[in-house]
């Protein structure tokens, strides 16, 4: 086992009328839209304003993402406790984003904020860090700010998944329940002597993240079944895509499968000590120890951790996985990180297992794969036009509130 020259971290952007009770207006992907990685991203403090909205056509979709924003004197959101019994932030479309949703996005975010500051020159570790302001953003606004769009997003995907009949809730409640209904289920399964994948348990943050992109795989596929679909992809528009980036398809063919040594952490007390640990990790590593070994006694509950990037998931993974994919992309076989990886509100020792690629010469797997990215497009194009045409009040005072730093 040999440890990869060191490297420099690379940081990461760190998801009709239909029959059935689906959606009552279908808001279809046009050809030719913004798609949301070209978006203005958001680093003011006002969630969500100022939005450059993705236009369709007619007056349709002429309206911009509507802002209420209600002093606390001013408006109040009456919620059913059958519906959310908990202190909402905001509401979507009239479902109610609670402040623990928010406040465990603000959770998983910090990382990716204290980069976005750390590479403009800002001290991250200063006690001041969230409240000073910096070229007139302020760290805790950021935050706020990006922790709500998500939250916005998420909510819209979740009442699109009940209506497609994928999920039955969508308040944080029934989130909350589900998420203790999955631990048991995991737990008996275990103690029957079952094989489950994943974790026997999850957190709150790690059981949302694993239901989110459940959901937005299931929607995918749900949408792009038939012409009829949002989402549908004929032969001829895959092929045009393909052959539009045929040089891209040809070079990206390449799998990677690695193996990791997470410790998790989250706070930003915890951030420091986790970091020592993973470095704790690695020097057991150059002491020859086994991969194996320091797995079993640094993951939670001496779990074996792999993972497989694939050229049908890149695009998800470059999202939600940044760091990792660039790490085990610069590893030879057998390598691991010269030091510790930050993904997801964890530090990471990567080991690169395997490295294959599939080739060239076969046309329809390569269809197959670039009709997926479409897919994909298309479903960030239609989610963007929800979040443009959705109407959004959020609770001034609460938002204010939602965790206001160490």
């Amino acid at each position: 086992m040999t440890r990869a020259k060191q490297t420099r971290e690379h940081s990461g952007a760190p998801s009709s009328g239909l029959a059935g009770g689906r959606m009552e207006a279908e808001v279809r992907a046009q050809a030719g839209r913004t798609p949301i990685r070209d978006r203005t991203p958001l680093h003011s403090g006002t969630p969500i304003r100022g939005r450059r909205p993705i236009l369709g056509k007619g007056a349709l979709w002429g309206a911009l993402l509507l802002i209420v924003l209600a002093a606390s004197a001013g408006l109040s959101l009456t919620l059913s406790a059958s519906r959310d019994e908990h202190r909402a932030v905001a509401t979507v479309n009239g479902e109610p984003i609670a402040e623990g949703e928010v406040e465990a996005l603000m959770e998983r975010l910090k990382p990716e904020v204290r980069n976005y500051f750390s590479r403009q020159g800002l001290k991250v570790d200063s006690a001041a860090f969230w409240e000073q302001e910096h070229r007139g953003e302020q760290p805790i606004q950021v935050l706020r700010a990006r922790a709500m769009e998500e939250a916005v997003r998420r909510k819209l995907e979740t009442v699109l998944a009940k209506q497609y009949g994928l999920i039955g809730f969508t308040t944080y409640a029934e989130l909350q329940q589900a998420h203790q209904q999955e631990n048991e289920r995991r737990k008996e399964a275990v103690a029957r002597g079952e094989v489950i994948y994943g974790p026997v348990t999850y957190s709150e943050i790690e059981y949302a993240n694993y239901l989110i992109s459940n959901v937005r795989i299931r929607l995918k596929s749900e949408m792009s079944k038939s012409p009829d679909d949002p989402l549908y992809v004929s032969d001829g528009e895959a092929e045009a895509s393909y052959l539009s980036h045929q040089a891209q398809w040809d070079a990206t063919s390449e799998s990677l499968t690695i193996r990791i040594i997470s410790v998790p952490y989250h706070t930003a007390e915890e951030r420091a000590s986790s970091y020592e640990t993973a470095l704790s990790a690695a020097e057991e590593l150059e002491q020859g120890i086994s991969f194996e070994e320091v797995s079993r006694k640094y993951n939670r509950e001496g779990e074996i951790l792999t993972r497989r990037f694939t050229p049908d998931t890149y695009k998800e993974d470059i999202r939600a996985s940044y760091n990792l994919l660039t790490a085990a992309q610069g590893l030879d076989r057998g390598q691991y990180s010269p030091e510790p990886v930050e993904s997801g509100g964890s530090w990471n020792i990567v080991q690169l297992t395997d490295r294959s690629s599939e080739g060239g010469d076969d046309r329809q797997r390569r269809l197959d794969s670039v009709r997926r990215s479409v897919i994909d497009e298309k479903y960030e194009a239609y989610v963007e036009e929800l979040m443009h045409t959705a109407t959004v009040e959020i609770r001034d005072e609460r938002y204010e509130n939602a965790w206001k730093g160490e």
